[in-house]
């Protein structure tokens, strides 16, 4: 165990070396606002409004009320970032493919990465990380608890503690100092966001996501 938390913590220290440079990189861009919703430049909050470009390293802070939808420009991986969240994006250009290291906060998210379009994706809480290879899901972080719920696909979810995967249907919680494990699906109620958008062929198309309206 205590190999493994130093393997872990080496792993961990070593992307953040990695994915602090390039900080000029266009990671996505705003694809909705609704509400208040900043970004963090030269330590400064400053809002933004759709179309408005992501770039390495940016902290995006999401207000109560609002809602933000980012779009990732490789192969076009959605994020939606629930009211009182902030999370910084992090990511690596490979290839035309992106290495993508976020890092939650705090507050919610419901994300669909599309199976086999990126160069990996592994989203950070104070307590876990949850490594995506494709599926939909909602990760969220409060009062110091991670809590997964998958509903496509199949996530590694891990910490120096252990590690478990969660499959579609399957929710998990992660403390602090404890190993991820899981739990009988959460209740909540949810809403179904509309997004239209373009598809390779420049055909529209729309997608749903579900999420919860506090």
């Amino acid at each position: 165990m205590k190999k493994l938390r130093i393997v872990l913590l080496v792993i961990i220290v070593l992307n953040i070396v990695l994915f602090a440079s390039d900080t000029n990189q266009i990671l996505a861009y705003f694809l909705k606002i609704k509400g208040n919703v900043r970004v963090q430049k030269n330590n400064k909050w400053v809002d933004v409004k759709r179309g408005d470009r992501i770039l390495n390293g940016n902290v995006i802070k999401v207000d109560k009320k609002g809602l933000a939808i980012i779009k990732f420009i490789d192969k076009g991986d959605i994020i939606a970032i629930k009211e009182n969240s902030t999370i910084k994006i992090q990511g690596k250009i490979n290839n035309g493919k992106i290495e993508k290291r976020l890092f939650l906060k705090v507050g919610d998210i419901m994300a669909i990465v599309k199976k086999g379009s990126s160069g990996g994706f592994d989203i950070n809480t104070p307590t876990a990380t949850a490594s995506i290879k494709g599926t939909e899901f909602d990760l969220s972080f409060k009062n110091d608890t991670t809590f997964l719920s998958a509903y496509k696909g199949v996530i590694s979810l891990f910490n120096n503690e252990g590690e478990i995967l969660v499959n579609k249907g399957e929710n998990a919680i992660c403390t602090r100092g404890s190993a991820p494990k899981l739990v009988k699906k959460r209740l909540m109620r949810t809403n179904k966001l509309v997004i239209e958008i373009l598809d390779k062929r420049n055909k529209r198309k729309t997608i749903e996501l579900n999420y919860e309206e506090k």
